[in-house]
């Protein structure tokens, strides 16, 4: 490795960035999912048909997150995207 490579790397240790995805690599779920998981069982449904790299992808989007709101949000982001894809579009679910 270069040392403009060893200096990246360093950087990315000292600040976080090399680990920040280890969570969702290894499918660990944040608490705010985890609490809308448990609370509505179509969403927990649909989020265990996802395939284990679409789980991961969803999950660096919420761990991307610094502020908890920012995670709702985007968890509420993701049940609309996995609802329109599994369920009746959400145009027609209250039909």
């Amino acid at each position: 490795m270069t040392a403009s490579g060893r200096k990246a790397v360093a950087g990315a240790l000292a600040n976080g960035s090399w680990t920040r995805f280890d969570l969702a690599e290894q499918l660990v779920l944040s608490e705010e999912l985890r609490e809308i998981l448990t609370a509505d069982r179509t969403f927990a449904t649909n989020w265990d048909r996802l395939t284990d790299a679409r789980k991961r992808q969803y999950l660096q989007q919420i761990y991307d997150a610094k502020k908890e709101l920012t995670r709702r949000a985007r968890i509420d982001q993701i049940r609309k995207a996995i609802q329109d894809s599994f369920g009746l579009p959400t145009a027609f679910s209250d039909q």
